[in-house]
């Protein structure tokens, strides 16, 4: 079993640096899939600072916990913040996603995680955010076969 657990304060400028720690996590247990999930982690927290944003929370207040867990061949990912909420239709992505439509700018995230990933549910939580929950299916970094070149 393989954890990462991070509690930071979000803001543009340390998107890059998050990033690269989820980035890294992924490298050493589940090379193959690194690219879509951290994409997916990286469009969630982009979605809570623009809440933030909206909301009008002090900087120094925008906080995001990410947790990520390796169990078997499944990742569990888990990411909150205090935001206040997503605005988010789930009918219309739902829609866009059957039918194939091209999106405006918002929602196309959304779009883009419920395609990469297995499971991806999210709820208010008591404390004034959003608890977001996914789930992968992943190939093991120990059991993914590297070429030498």
């Amino acid at each position: 079993m393989s954890k990462l657990v991070y509690r930071t304060i979000i803001s543009n400028e340390k998107l890059h640096a998050i990033d690269e720690i989820i980035r890294l996590f992924f490298d050493e247990i589940c090379k193959p899939d690194k690219t879509k999930l951290t994409f997916v982690i990286h469009e969630i927290i982009v979605n809570a600072l623009q809440a933030y944003e909206r909301h009008k929370v002090l900087s120094t207040e925008r906080i995001v916990e990410i947790r990520l867990d390796l169990y078997l061949d499944e990742v569990n990912i888990e990411i909150m913040d205090y935001a206040g909420g997503m605005q988010i239709d789930k009918d219309r992505m739902a829609r866009q996603s059957n039918e194939n439509q091209s999106l405006e700018t918002n929602g196309r995230g959304m779009l883009f995680i419920n395609h990469f990933v297995d499971e991806f549910t999210w709820h208010t939580h008591e404390e004034g955010g959003i608890m977001v929950r996914l789930k992968k299916k992943v190939q093991k970094a120990s059991d993914y076969e590297y070429d030498v070149i």
